[in-house]
């Protein structure tokens, strides 16, 4: 998303105009020293263990990775990506090494001072339609006063598309702006772009023969004139997949006016047949065999036949 893409260039410039920011130059000169042995061990500190995990997962260098100047300043500017995301747009990095000669491997070391944290000031909606706002509201995570997070703006920003969507505003947008106040405080808005309210006009099924596109549209029941909801698609896909006779199931809208929906299914058929074959020992049955065969659809729309045989020492029995 591109206003997320802005919001962390303006963290991570704002950072960079910080002093002490970055990295002293007399340790990326004993660093030098060290280019291409293997880093044994990375550990991070200034950070609790949570984010140091995190951050170690996502390092260049974590585990047996040969030491290079580009690697090493990489790794650094993913950790101040990563605290800039999280509301720290002012954090230093500086590494150490401590080298085993013998070995010639080094343990490296990344401390982290956060610096000072980026607060929410005013977190509001806009453009938010009235009978979609009071569910919009309670569905967001941050609040004002919070600390800035990329991640929970995003899922904001998610949670409030889709009450639009419920709301039968099936192609709702929403974006994220910002200003900032000074240095640590920010003011956020979620502005919407609901749309119109977009009802349904029919389904189309494609992909497969008429006993099973006749299948589909049963299976699908989109009423004429029915209100868009999210549910409706899931239910739609839902129902199709339970039949097991379809191996692709491709459910997309497509616009008929300027306010009506067409529920596009596409669909490939399946083959499905199976074998199921058993066998067992109990104390008071002794030996048991059973062989099963099913194939659905063998006799169209839906329909399919199943044959199963049975075998113990005191009974035995067939059907189909």
């Amino acid at each position: 998303m591109t206003v997320r893409l802005v919001i962390i260039a303006l963290l991570v410039s704002a950072a960079t105009a910080v002093p002490g920011a970055g990295q002293q130059p007399d340790v990326w000169s004993e660093l030098a020293n060290y280019k291409g042995w293997p880093v044994s061990r990375v550990v991070i500190t200034g950070v609790d263990k949570g984010q140091a995990k995190q951050l170690r997962e996502g390092l260049d260098l974590s585990g047996k990775t040969a030491l290079y100047d580009s690697r090493l300043r990489e790794d650094v500017d993913r950790i101040r990506l990563f605290l800039a995301r999280r509301g720290h747009p002012y954090s230093s990095v500086t590494p150490h090494v401590e080298a085993d000669a013998v070995k010639r491997e080094i343990e490296l070391t990344f401390d982290v001072d956060p610096g000072p944290a980026v607060i929410m000031e005013s977190y509001r909606l806009a453009n938010v339609p009235d009978a979609v706002r009071p569910r919009a509201e309670r569905a967001l995570v941050l609040r004002p006063g919070a600390v800035f997070s990329d991640d929970a703006i995003e899922t904001d920003i998610q949670a409030v598309i889709e009450e639009l969507e419920k709301s039968g505003h099936a192609r709702a947008r929403a974006a994220a702006t910002f200003e900032w106040i000074d240095t640590t405080n920010v003011a956020v808005r979620i502005v919407a772009i609901p749309g119109p309210v977009y009802y349904f006009r029919e389904a189309v099924v494609s992909g497969v023969a008429d006993d099973l596109a006749s299948l589909a549209y049963t299976m699908v029941d989109i009423r004429r004139g029915e209100r868009y909801e999210p549910r409706t698609m899931v239910d739609a896909r839902n129902f199709l997949s339970r039949t097991g006779l379809f191996r692709q199931i491709r459910l997309t809208m497509e616009d008929s006016a300027p306010d009506s929906l067409d529920l596009i299914v596409e669909l490939q058929e399946q083959k499905p047949r199976s074998i199921e074959t058993a066998v067992g020992y109990w104390s008071d049955e002794k030996f048991t065999g059973r062989v099963r065969w099913q194939h659905r659809n063998i006799f169209r729309k839906g329909r399919g036949m199943s044959f199963e045989i049975v075998y113990n020492q005191f009974r035995q029995w067939g059907e189909w």
